[in-house]
């Protein structure tokens, strides 16, 4: 005589058996659609798309800055406020160095002498391994 359980009305040998069959998780060299690196992807992609809108942002208020910068230049002005706010513009500077011809054909000498070194062996190359994104269309 066969048991049947109280929540499935089968029969408890048929319970026990779909209870250990699971589907294998093969793990190999591609274990690609694990969920804990689907759950990573999925955040990666969600901080580089978050990034992408933030780069935009940054851009137009550099644009922004820029244009302020020139029209204080232009009035002769080294500070603006934002009226009814303690929000500040200051023109500063920063230094621009400009450097002689003979240093300019060293720096080039230098980056030719470089190449050659690459090109001949003798330079070693210590790759940095890192990720990035890629939007397959």
């Amino acid at each position: 005589m066969q048991t049947t359980t109280k929540k499935t009305k089968l029969p408890s040998s048929l319970v026990r058996a779909q209870t250990k069959i699971r589907t294998p998780h093969r793990r190999g060299k591609d274990d690609t659609h694990n969920a804990t690196v689907q759950r990573n992807l999925r955040k990666i992609k969600d901080l580089w798309l978050a990034e992408q809108q933030v780069q935009k942002l940054i851009s137009e208020r550099k644009r922004m800055m820029d244009l302020m910068a020139t029209y204080m230049v232009e009035t002769g002005i080294d500070r603006i406020n934002l009226l009814g706010t303690d929000f500040n513009l200051i023109k500063k500077e920063r230094a621009n160095w400009t450097h002689s011809l003979d240093i300019k054909r060293q720096e080039a000498d230098l980056k030719v002498l470089k190449q050659e070194e690459k090109d001949t062996g003798v330079a070693t190359n210590d790759p940095t391994i890192y990720t990035s994104v890629l939007i397959e269309k």
